[in-house]
C-alpha cells in the first residue's frame, strides 16, 4: 500500500491523500484514490463529503493512513 500526503489546505485543516494499493484488513483497492481526513478526524472523499463511519472504505481508509 502506497500513500502519498499531498495538500494540507490552511483554511479548512483537511490534510489530502493519495491512496494505492490493497487494504490488508478489508481487502479494498485503491487507485489513485484521494482522501482526506479532516481537522476533526472525519474521512471525506475527493470531493469533501463524509463517509460514513463503520462502512469498510472508511475502515480501509483509516488502515491505510495508520489511523
Amino acid at each position: 500500500m502506497t500513500t502519498t500526503k499531498y495538500l494540507e489546505t490552511g483554511e479548512t485543516g483537511t490534510a489530502w491523500y493519495v491512496l494505492n494499493g490493497t487494504d490488508n484488513g478489508t481487502d479494498i483497492e485503491f487507485s489513485d484514490s484521494v482522501f482526506g481526513v479532516t481537522a476533526e478526524g472525519t474521512i471525506v472523499d475527493c470531493d469533501n463529503h463524509p463517509l460514513t463511519d463503520g462502512d469498510y472504505k472508511t475502515i480501509a481508509v483509516r488502515n491505510s493512513l495508520g489511523e
